[in-house]
């Protein structure tokens, strides 16, 4: 049978067998109902249908062992006036429809009765509930998904099945149903062995994962790319688990698929194997490409060092600098051991991150490396950085002067001190330079209009730095700060007494802005 012939009515007729029953059972909670009387106990195990009374008394909603059959259950008290006890999970059942798998998703609810507990010979039989989700259906190459859609047969007075067909082929979902609240995101694979009986036997999906949702996920996946079975049956777990969940095109084409030689999949040899084995696909990346670049030498070795470094990207430091990896890695430890700047106490990947840095510094904004391997790469990295923030503030330095117009609402001035507009990123840096404290940090922000940096000065001395406040674009004043931000002296009070009357004229500033608005708006 072709999965396109497939007739929704066919899973109607779906058997739930009594060991499919009886397997479902065994995934809900075990309980030891009981009632304490005096210093015994009568009670009665769901697992094995062991009764008796015990020499001592139980707690209720503990886990313990059954007296009868020493398995794990959780004591619930059993005694008279018992509420009912109700589970609901969700699981799969598969089958085999003339070779094609098809995956019935079921959320299962299980009750035990409200009527007071009698201990005796007779099982205490649970309610027992199934409603259909869905039904996924796979062929080798193709997959269909339906949905149930319950509705109301108004002639036969009751509700009835029926499944649709959905467009697309997607997981699980994991949101909630209406029905119940046990989502699908631990749906339970109740009898996945019967994937052997299909065209699918030898895909390896049954033992993948532990839930529906992820050997829902692999099928999906195997059917357009069936050599995933060499990697998982080889014991790639981690790398098949990445790709069957990441979902990423472009590490998906890390795999070598037009081959069916598991080492031409990965672009391994074959002593690599039990390494490559813990790696993810963007790991073996790497890995590879340190193979095809450094022959004969130690690829296992120069893989960990440069994994340990994870703050720079190896493969990009390679491509930028021409060196080879085992090269790079000398010239880490030889910054490190040279100690030229004092820096022992940091550590071969702080030295690492630093020449990364300078070389993607050096070539995002001058398209040219000075010098690939410097003497001291901690000062040639500090001597970029200064070349950058230059070149970042002639950017913001013209920013900055198409701002200036539109601050000067905020110019005010009270008795000896005014509010100055810094002309430029310059200005603002050197401000903080004198004060020392941080307002240097703040060109940017000041530059694209998320914040305002002001200087306030003395009239009688306007170019000498005295303090420095910023104000939100809703006219409020965010901090107010002098030398070392006042660390060692307080502040004083005339600028107390100023950020007083600035805060009111602020204040007026804002409704004015607002009665505008109000304005254009009526």
């Amino acid at each position: 049978m072709n999965i396109n012939e497939i007739n929704p009515e066919m899973f109607l007729k779906l058997p739930i067998t009594t060991e499919m029953q009886e397997r479902i059972e065994e995934e809900f909670t075990q309980y030891l109902f009981y009632k304490n009387e005096r210093k015994t106990a009568v009670y009665y195990c769901t697992r094995c249908g062991g009764y008796g009374v015990y020499g001592s008394t139980f707690k209720h909603n503990t886990e313990i062992f059954c007296p009868e059959c020493a398995e794990t259950v959780i004591a619930y008290s059993g005694g008279y006036k018992r509420k009912q006890l109700t589970e609901k999970i969700a699981v799969g059942l598969y089958y085999s429809i003339d070779g094609i798998l098809a995956v019935r998703i079921m959320t299962v609810r299980r009750g035990f009765p409200e009527t007071p507990l009698l201990f005796c010979e007779e099982r205490i039989t649970p309610e027992i509930d199934f409603f259909d989700e869905y039904v996924y259906c796979f062929s080798k190459n193709k997959a269909v998904r339906y949905k149930n859609e319950y509705f109301f047969d108004y002639s036969d007075d009751q509700w009835k099945k029926q499944f649709r067909k959905m467009k697309s082929m997607r997981s699980l979902p994991i949101q909630y149903n209406d029905w119940s609240n046990t989502g699908f995101v631990l749906t339970l694979p109740i009898n996945s062995e019967k994937i052997q009986k299909t065209e699918l036997k030898y895909s390896g999906a049954e033992k993948f994962g532990n839930t529906v949702n992820d050997q829902i996920e692999y099928l999906m996946f195997y059917k357009s790319h069936n050599q995933i079975e060499y990697l998982h049956k080889a014991g790639f777990t981690n790398m098949v688990d990445h790709l069957i969940h990441c979902h990423d095109k472009e590490q998906i084409n890390i795999i070598n698929w037009k081959s069916n030689n598991m080492l031409r999949m990965l672009g391994i040899r074959k002593t690599d194997i039990g390494f490559v084995k813990g790696l993810k696909p963007k790991e073996l990346v790497l890995y590879r490409d340190i193979l095809n670049t450094d022959s004969g030498k130690d690829t296992e070795a120069l893989y960990s060092f440069f994994k340990s470094n994870t703050t720079i990207d190896a493969q990009k430091l390679h491509e930028r600098t021409g060196l080879t990896y085992s090269k790079m890695k000398r010239y880490i430890e030889k910054q490190y051991e040279k100690d030229p700047c004092g820096c022992r106490r940091n550590s071969l990947s702080f030295i690492a991150t630093e020449w990364f840095d300078y070389i993607r510094m050096s070539v995002h904004h001058f398209g040219t490396i000075e010098e690939i391997m410097p003497k001291n790469v901690i000062e040639a990295h500090d001597r970029m950085n200064e070349k950058v923030k230059f070149l970042a503030n002639i950017e913001e330095n013209e920013k900055i002067k198409k701002r200036n117009n539109l601050l000067e609402r905020l110019v005010f001035d009270y008795k000896n001190l005014c509010i100055h507009i810094p002309e430029d990123g310059n200005e603002i840096i050197q401000e903080g330079h004198i004060l020392r404290h941080c307002v240097g940090g703040y060109v940017r922000r000041h530059a694209e209009g998320s914040t305002n940096i002001l200087f306030i000065r003395h009239k009688d001395d306007p170019e000498t730095p005295y303090f420095t406040i910023e104000v939100s674009n809703d006219y409020q004043i965010v901090q107010c700060h002098g030398y070392r931000n006042e660390r060692y002296d307080s502040k004083p009070d005339e600028i107390k007494e100023f950020e007083k009357e600035y805060k009111n004229f602020l204040a007026s500033l804002k409704k004015q802005e607002s009665e505008i608005k109000l304005r254009i708006g009526a």
